[in-house]
């Protein structure tokens, strides 16, 4: 249970992503191009065990920049594509975005918890990396319930409990000294903005509580390759050389291999960095 208030942490979230000097698509490399959304939609369907179909209507729940609603929308298995996301800047971005990518896209600002949408509208639901910001994930679960049509499907992706404390437990031995500088001067807002982790079993019993059916998790990303991926982002969010940002991609994408073919067999799925559910009304 947080210590802080529900209000005082959406209000820290609106803060850090409204900033004028955030710029999430630098921050985290994030590509829009087809190579990209295959691996993208791969990468879903990995976790899914099944292909996707043709989706008439997709929500994307915090959506960002739009890396998600925008990269599968650009694979035309998506035709009309929605975001919400509680922050006006990133959806500045996301706008921009689809803008340079021609990309018809319905945006709006709202909070994951009250969604501003009629019961049974949507087909297919994702979230990535949403809930661990939100104070009651469990009502925006219940409202991701609400809005998705029956027989819809939802995905959530998450930092999994075990996976980020070996993940923290890396950077630390790691970066001891800038960690220690940054988590010192971190701001009040900064430490409100993630607040949870969640574990496999948890968010599937929660599932099923609100009703959803099949509900089935598992490893979403890598194991190696995530380590590398967090190990690496202190210099990689310092560098702009487009040589180190290719090279080091090449390289995670490299152990991502090893961990589909060795280490998804041998490692306990808790100790993935992320975790995946997904749920059917």
């Amino acid at each position: 249970m947080t210590k802080y208030g529900s209000q005082k942490i959406k209000q820290a979230n609106r803060e850090i992503f409204n900033r004028p000097d955030y710029d999430y698509t630098k921050k985290r490399r994030i590509h829009f191009d087809h190579d990209t959304a295959i691996r993208l939609v791969k990468r879903y369907e990995k976790a899914l065990g099944e292909q996707f179909k043709l989706y008439e209507r997709f929500l994307d729940l915090g959506c960002g920049n739009g890396f998600i609603a925008l990269n599968l929308a650009g694979t035309g298995l998506m035709k009309h594509v929605s975001g919400i996301d509680i922050s006006e800047r990133m959806l500045q971005q996301c706008k921009k975005n689809a803008e340079i990518l021609n990309i018809s896209i319905s945006l709006a600002q709202a909070d994951v918890e009250y969604l501003p949408f009629r019961n049974d509208s949507f087909d297919l639901i994702i979230g990535h990396a949403i809930l661990h910001h939100l104070p009651d994930a469990q009502r925006a679960l219940r409202e991701t319930y609400r809005i998705l049509k029956p027989r819809g499907m939802c995905i959530f992706t998450e930092p999994s409990r075990v996976g980020s404390r070996i993940i923290s437990v890396l950077q630390w031995l790691v970066w001891f000294i800038p960690l220690l500088v940054r988590q010192c001067t971190k701001t009040e807002s900064e430490k409100m903005v993630e607040i949870d982790t969640f574990s496999a079993q948890t968010l599937k019993e929660t599932a099923k509580e609100i009703g959803f059916t099949d509900a089935r998790s598992g490893p979403f990303a890598g194991f190696l390759s995530r380590m590398l991926y967090w190990i690496l982002d202190p210099i990689s969010q310092k560098i702009s050389c487009a040589f180190y940002h290719s090279y080091t991609e090449k390289l995670i994408d490299f152990f991502y291999i090893l961990d589909e073919r060795i280490f998804t067999k041998c490692i306990p799925k808790e100790w993935f960095d992320e975790v995946f559910i997904v749920m059917h009304k």
